[in-house]
Parts: structure tokens; C-alpha cells; sequence
């Protein structure tokens, strides 16, 4: 089955093996084919959006040498009792 369609994946093949008559659960299909190590092959390439655009304005205020500064006009501080 795999030679005649390899974009089928596990529950395809499962619902296909139903159909011919064959009964075997959907985990049983799934576990042959990975010991054969057979993979659906996608018609499609998938898109990887994983990669940052480092063009991007939330990288352009990221520098190494850059100072943060900070107002430190009011801590709290517990007073000594006395």
C-alpha cells in the first residue's frame, strides 16, 4: 500500500486496510510503519517560521555595548528602630 500511496500516513492506511476488509487497530498500523520506517512523503514543503528576521525593530535596540539606565529616585527603606 505504501508503494501505491506514499503521502498516506498511519490513519489513512488504517482507514484504507478497514475498508479492504483487514482489521488492525490504528496503533498496530502506526507501530509497523515506523519499525519500517516508512514516513508519509508530503506533497507540500513545509514553511520553517522558526527563523528570527533579524531586520526585525525589536532587534534594532540590542546592542553590546549599551548602558540601561534606571531611576532610583525612591527606595523604600525599613527604618531603624531606635
Amino acid at each position: 500500500m505504501f508503494d501505491k500511496t506514499p503521502i498516506y500516513g498511519a490513519k489513512k492506511v488504517h482507514q484504507q486496510l478497514l475498508e479492504n476488509g483487514v482489521k488492525s487497530s490504528l496503533n498496530t498500523v502506526a507501530t509497523y510503519r515506523k519499525e519500517l520506517g516508512l514516513k508519509a512523503i508530503l506533497a507540500v514543503n513545509q514553511v520553517t517560521t522558526t527563523v528570527p528576521n533579524k531586520q526585525h525593530e525589536k532587534y534594532s535596540y540590542t546592542h553590546a555595548n549599551q548602558v540601561c539606565r534606571t531611576d532610583i529616585t525612591y527606595i523604600k527603606v525599613k527604618s531603624a528602630m531606635v
